[in-house]
């Protein structure tokens, strides 16, 4: 990591003009995105085999507890839908056909403060 960024800036240097003290003046540090879920990471799956990917924000078992995890859902203005599966409600957001656009709406949902939403998808 260190040769990397040593790379970088010598690079940067280099493809800047006049001498050195007004090149380091001139010098901005490089924009570094971190990506901790990377389109490649392995993503959850139901216990039954759906087509999408989609983010998961809870799965209760009484349709009562569904229901109250909607309107948490609805007052931070997040659409939501439930599917019910052998008495237990998985209560979703979106239905996206790559994982990146799914990871970006987890991104939004857990900034809103569902942190325990995770994605899940087709099964590999």
């Amino acid at each position: 990591m260190f040769y990397a960024l040593l790379f970088i800036i010598a690079f940067r240097l280099g493809s800047l003009q006049g001498p050195l003290s007004h090149r380091l003046s001139q010098l901005r540090p490089p924009k570094i995105k971190f990506n901790l879920f990377p389109p490649s990471a392995p993503v959850s799956s139901f216990g039954f085999d759906i087509d999408y990917y989609t983010v998961l924000v809870g799965s209760p078992t009484s349709a009562a507890q569904a229901a109250a995890l909607q309107r948490e859902l609805v007052e931070a203005r997040i659409k939501s839908y439930a599917i019910l599966n052998e008495n237990i409600y998985f209560v979703c957001v979106g239905k996206y056909g790559s994982v990146n656009k799914a990871m970006s709406t987890l991104q939004q949902i857990q900034e809103k403060g569902f942190i325990d939403a995770l994605v899940v998808g087709p099964r590999q």
